[in-house]
């Protein structure tokens, strides 16, 4: 999954219309107290809101703010295929079923701390995060834990059809070949009037 190849948006084509990408099989891991009411609170948000209108609120709201800073990272950090959909599984979306909704992991896998949350360190120098207002510390950083119950709000209700995801993308996969099957040949075409002294063809 390391092909050194930059990309915008989470690869819905090639991998998962090939089945490279399969679904995690492994339960979704239980959260401490205090990060699994933050979850919880997430998985409130957007009351009445459903499907694509849910969807599309939620990735302006979270994802859009967050892209420039993230795009910084990535620019001097490129982040690992197989570390995107590691830390999914870890949030809980599975870049098999839900690759629509990958933007979130790029929130999760680098967050930045909330209003009123202090990092800390143990004396062996563990982390770990503490609300001096809400009286309480966790291991997790509290975004994390946001995000989780954010992924089980946006994944409430649906029922991912793999076989269908994986024809979207096989057919990505294919419009995409033609892309660079037509680039190709318009190349060639055009070094071939180069060397011909020929103006190319618009």
């Amino acid at each position: 999954m390391r092909t050194g190849a930059r990309a915008d948006n989470f690869p819905i084509g090639k991998m998962l219309g090939q089945g490279a990408i399969v679904p995690c099989v492994l339960p979704f891991r239980t959260l401490e107290p205090s990060a699994k009411r933050l979850a919880d609170a997430a998985a409130a948000c957007w009351p009445g809101m459903h499907g694509a209108e849910l969807e599309q609120t939620a990735e302006q709201e979270i994802w859009w703010p967050l892209r420039p800073a993230r795009s910084a990272v990535l620019a001097h950090e490129p982040c690992q295929l197989s570390e995107l959909i590691s830390f999914g599984n870890y949030i809980g979306l599975d870049a098999a079923l839900h690759p629509e909704l990958m933007w979130l992991v790029n929130c999760a896998i680098t967050p930045e701390l909330p209003v009123g949350w202090l990092h800390r360190n143990t004396a062996d120098g563990s982390a770990f995060y503490w609300n001096v207002v809400l009286g309480v510390a966790q291991w997790e950083h509290p975004a994390v834990s946001y995000y989780c119950g954010v992924a089980r709000r946006l994944t409430q209700g649906k029922v991912p059809d793999v076989r269908e995801t994986r024809r979207r993308g096989r057919r990505n996969s294919a419009a995409e070949a033609a892309r660079q099957r037509d680039e190709r040949i318009t190349d060639a075409l055009e070094e071939k009037a180069r060397a011909r002294g020929e103006a190319p063809a618009d």
